[in-house]
């Protein structure tokens, strides 16, 4: 042992020298860190200001990420106070306090789910607690009605201007996947929940089964999105399309085409009181032919009246194509719709 003691003391000194040479070379980088977003720090302590804005920082994004996650639960309630115009989403809320006291009364109605644990310590940071008066001080107020419209935006974004790689249901076209096909029911991908695509799928929609997202051939139902036209722009209410079905659509049971509005996300509302157009009723005349051209627009093309729904200039909307035990034609390619195609 003591022929080593050498060896162990020129050891010692080699890694103080380099614990030295490296905190040498990263004390700018510490520095520069130190004043990173306005977060200022004197003696390695943060100033006054620095901890109002650390905290306030903080509990914004915990207060985003959990408006997001209860999302689809607060979305839910919509249904019961739904208005007589169809309305089934949480407009009329989600972008103001009341979505925080709607959450609030959810918490305290429904048991307590073991997994979301880690949210609901969340909640609690923010005042927001099982069976517990929600008195939150004007700080949190602020904070979560900051948050609730920075975090709708938000989901409106990832909704309408989706990002996912598996987004296109066809490379030449511009329809997308609801939901992204080769997730299940509850958003399960391999290794991970997809949240984004949780979060787009229930910020347009309310409810979720498990024919929706089954995707498998002759069973259950395919729903693609379309909002962008042949060129890769919104559809505009004040312009006319034409959309080219080609017959037959592959599709055992039937298959239906629903207009929503982009700002309610909820079934179109005109004086024309119609939204959908489907093979079984409105279009059940009209299947004989090679194709079957559909109309959206201000005003109804001569002729065509039965073939179009009326949409409103100024507000953005967007279809769900529905195809219900769809055939192997809609998964191979062999069959697939047009694009919206502006009408002069």
């Amino acid at each position: 042992m003591k022929n080593n003691l050498p060896y162990l003391f020129l050891l010692l000194l080699f890694a103080t020298a380099c614990k030295r040479e490296t905190t040498d070379e990263n004390e700018g980088e510490i520095a520069d860190t130190a004043s990173v977003e306005g977060y200022k720090f004197v003696g390695g302590y943060p100033t006054q200001m620095t901890i109002q804005k650390v905290y306030d920082d903080a509990d914004l994004n915990r207060a985003i990420q959990a408006y997001k996650f209860f999302y689809p639960a607060v979305s839910g309630a919509a249904i019961s106070l739904a208005n007589k115009q169809q309305n089934r989403t949480s407009l009329k809320f989600e972008t103001t306090f009341k979505y925080w006291e709607i959450l609030k009364e959810i918490i305290d109605q429904e048991p307590v789910n073991n997994k979301y644990r880690d949210y609901y310590g969340e909640l609690a940071i923010l005042g927001i607690v099982k069976d517990v008066p929600f008195v939150p001080d004007n700080r949190i107020r602020g904070i979560l009605k900051k948050a609730a419209k920075i975090a709708n935006a938000q989901m409106r974004v990832q909704s309408f201007a989706n990002r996912h790689t598996n987004r296109k249901v066809w490379n030449d076209r511009q329809w997308e996947w609801i939901g992204v096909r080769k997730e299940d029911r509850d958003f399960n991908a391999k290794n991970h929940v997809g949240h984004d695509v949780l979060e787009t799928w229930f910020y347009q929609a309310v409810g979720t089964s498990p024919a929706i997202f089954r995707n498998q051939e002759d069973s259950g139902s395919l729903y693609w999105l379309g909002l962008r036209d042949n060129k890769g722009e919104y559809v505009d209410g004040a312009k006319t399309y034409k959309l080219k079905i080609p017959l037959p659509v592959p599709a055992k049971l039937f298959w239906s085409v629903t207009v929503y509005d982009a700002e309610t996300r909820s079934p179109i509302t005109t004086d024309q009181n119609k939204a959908m157009l489907n093979s079984q009723f409105k279009l059940k005349n009209k299947m004989r032919s090679k194709n079957n051209d559909l109309y959206f627009g201000p005003k109804p093309p001569k002729w065509k009246s039965e073939q179009w729904i009326k949409t409103i200039p100024n507000k953005g909307w967007f279809v769900y194509f529905r195809v219900y035990e769809p055939e192997a034609a809609a998964f191979n390619g062999k069959w697939k719709p047009g694009d919206f195609e502006e009408i002069k």
